[in-house]
């Protein structure tokens, strides 16, 4: 009943306990996890952790969209980003720059842990996937269980 607000047959169960985002589809008997991927979660005082929300997103995210802050070496970047509530998203782990001003990866080193304000960081390939999975319509449960839908 979780995801009974899917509109496309996609929803995404994100335990914030295991640090494991479910991908699931939706089949003629029923539910099937589709693919299990290592996120680093945080710790905030607003957004979806404390509301354990039940969001359906409202658009599909533009292909290889991004979003990012500061200035310099401090610039930061997170791609494929996906919208969870206000301000918060799925993305990969982030990017920063050099000191020649190129992109490079943080690695995969915080996947697991507790170490975002808000967003949700991914593997860059699963982010680049998750993108892709989640279009107009799919839901996006926050809790702090574990599942098994399959049949």
């Amino acid at each position: 009943t979780c995801f009974a607000k899917s509109a496309n047959g996609h929803a995404v169960h994100l335990n914030i306990n295991s640090h494991l985002i479910e991908d699931y589809e939706l089949r003629d008997d029923g539910w099937y996890l589709v693919r299990i991927m290592l996120c680093a979660t945080g710790n905030t005082n607003k957004g979806c952790y404390t509301d354990l929300c039940n969001v359906v997103l409202k658009k599909t995210p533009r292909p290889g969209s991004c979003i990012g802050g500061g200035k310099g070496k401090n610039a930061w970047r997170g791609n494929f980003s996906v919208p969870i509530v206000t301000g918060d998203y799925f993305h990969s782990v982030l990017l920063h720059k050099n000191s020649k001003g190129e992109w490079y990866y943080e690695g995969n080193s915080v996947l697991g842990k507790n170490c975002t304000h808000g967003c949700v960081r991914l593997a860059k390939e699963d982010a680049k996937w998750h993108q892709e999975f989640c279009t107009q319509g799919t839901v996006i449960v926050i809790d702090d269980r574990d599942w098994d839908l399959r049949p």
